[in-house]
């Protein structure tokens, strides 16, 4: 009787890209190695243990959004959706210390956010028309020579007043895509407001992990790997790949084993891909451009204190050092072990923080501290138990006007290799979404090469949200 030969994958990296490729190819009843060079799963997104807490604590806080199509479909897959915790507001704080509550009316898109932005405290009436005006335009661009533009100098254009830079598009743009405007491409810019706020009623609808990252991609998703044929080898490093006749024949760990494969999908960044190879594939492989890309930081301050501060879930910060607070004690208060004593434990995000980090630690959480008492005076009064902070250099790739030349495709030059990874070309800035859509784009080229599929073609990678009929209408969508 005749067998049928599983087809077998070998993925290099467990970050989320290398996760979501496994789930999409596991899903396909496909055999699949995962080998990660660590002791843990999520790559960037990672937890450790404060020694003088105790408790876990996030290298940064993760959100995603309901324009994350393809970050969700992989959350529900798994079963690590259960979780996340939707925020049905979002909570901004101006200049004037005001909470400004935002979230949707029962209007269509892309209206149904108007009633909300009409009512924050820290715009005048002619500064609401200047943003409205500049966000008709930046949502209805299509003219492709202007790409090279940064969002700065396009603001300029559009006679943005400072006011309205530095507490409106700085205070989106900075925490989506972890860079300053001057270093923005106008086409990452549009894609956060046309997704995120316009096109569709959901897309702006933010949830927030409850669990520390190490356990978001911890036991759940190792338990769905396992009934699903992918097998995670942990501290388990690729030291090279061997190739013969344009196509990968085996993938030799740094203990010398030989492991083979149909198909390869290497899920590191950039800058650690070169090791992989002989020299003389890193130009076939494009990896000297990969490696042009420039990385942003991203950095968090831990704070303890002996007394709440806020009631609110999160608030946004314009205007200051303190871009997001996050209320971790009230976000994880399921999981909080009640024989400790009782603390109040909050995360204050800086995105895009490599100038910032010329400082030193000590002397940013101060100025994080007077800020929180500029707009909450009773922090002046709060004992602080414990105080941290944590950077991750390298957190995003940097959204330049130049970037996108030097991210690649999936689709290598070797017959039987993907790359994937937030670095590579994906249609999103470097993101979770991102990182999730490359690991389904290389399984895509996976599944439709014409030795791995029959007639029909395979899809992958979940579409956007549609947009609304009206946002269409309004912005030609």
């Amino acid at each position: 009787m005749k067998t049928t030969h599983q087809k077998k994958a070998i993925i290099i990296g467990g970050g989320l890209a290398g996760l979501a490729a496994a789930s999409a190819l596991g899903e396909q009843g496909w055999s699949v190695d995962l080998h990660e060079s660590r002791t843990r799963l999520g790559g960037r997104a990672s937890s450790f243990q404060d020694k003088i807490t105790n408790e876990m604590i996030d290298n940064c806080q993760h959100v995603t959004m309901g324009c994350c199509t393809n970050f969700q479909h992989f959350c529900k897959t798994t079963g690590i959706d259960q979780f996340f915790r939707d925020e049905p507001y979002l909570y901004f704080i101006g200049p004037d210390n005001t909470v400004n509550q935002f979230g949707s009316s029962l209007l269509p898109a892309p209206f149904h956010l108007s009633s909300s932005f009409r009512k924050l405290s820290y715009f005048s009436l002619r500064e609401k028309i200047q943003i409205a005006k500049a966000l008709k335009k930046l949502v209805g661009w299509k003219d492709d020579q202007t790409e090279r533009l940064s969002f700065s100098d396009w603001l300029k254009q559009q006679y943005q007043s400072e006011h309205v830079i530095e507490h409106f598009w700085k205070v989106v743009l900075t925490s989506a895509l972890s860079e300053s405007l001057d270093r923005i491409a106008l086409p990452y810019a549009r894609k956060v407001f046309r997704d995120g706020f316009v096109a569709n009623k959901e897309g702006w609808c933010m949830s927030v992990p409850v669990v520390p990252l190490d356990q978001l991609y911890g036991d759940v998703l190792n338990d769905w790997f396992n009934n699903h044929q992918v097998n995670i080898h942990m501290n388990s490093a690729i030291q090279n790949l061997e190739i013969h006749e344009n196509k990968v024949t085996h993938a030799i760990t740094s203990k010398g084993k030989k492991l083979e494969a149909d198909e390869f999908i290497i899920a590191v960044p950039q800058t650690r891909i070169r090791s992989l190879f002989n020299e003389e594939y890193l130009n076939l492989l494009q990896i000297p451009e990969a490696e042009k890309l420039e990385s942003a930081s991203i950095s968090s301050i831990h704070l303890w204190l002996d007394q709440p501060l806020m009631k609110l879930p999160h608030a946004v910060i314009t205007g200051r050092m303190i871009q997001w607070i996050f209320n971790r004690g009230m976000l994880q208060s399921d999981q909080e072990d009640q024989t400790k004593p009782k603390t109040f434990y909050y995360q204050i995000v800086i995105s895009a923080s490599n100038e910032l980090l010329k400082k030193t630690y000590k002397e940013i959480i101060e100025i994080a501290i007077n800020e929180l008492a500029d707009i909450w005076p009773e922090m002046k009064q709060i004992e602080i138990i414990h105080s941290r902070m944590v950077s991750e250099h390298h957190a995003v790739i940097s959204v330049t006007p130049e970037s996108e030349k030097y991210r690649l495709k999936q689709k290598t030059e070797i017959k039987n290799l993907n790359f994937a990874g937030d670095w590579t070309v994906t249609g999103w800035p470097s993101t979770m979404e991102g990182a999730v859509r490359s690991g389904y784009l290389a399984v895509e080229n996976i599944l439709n090469h014409p030795n791995h599929h029959e007639a029909r073609y395979v899809p992958v990678v979940k579409p956007d949200l549609p947009a609304s009929w009206l946002s269409q209408i309004v912005f030609g969508l």
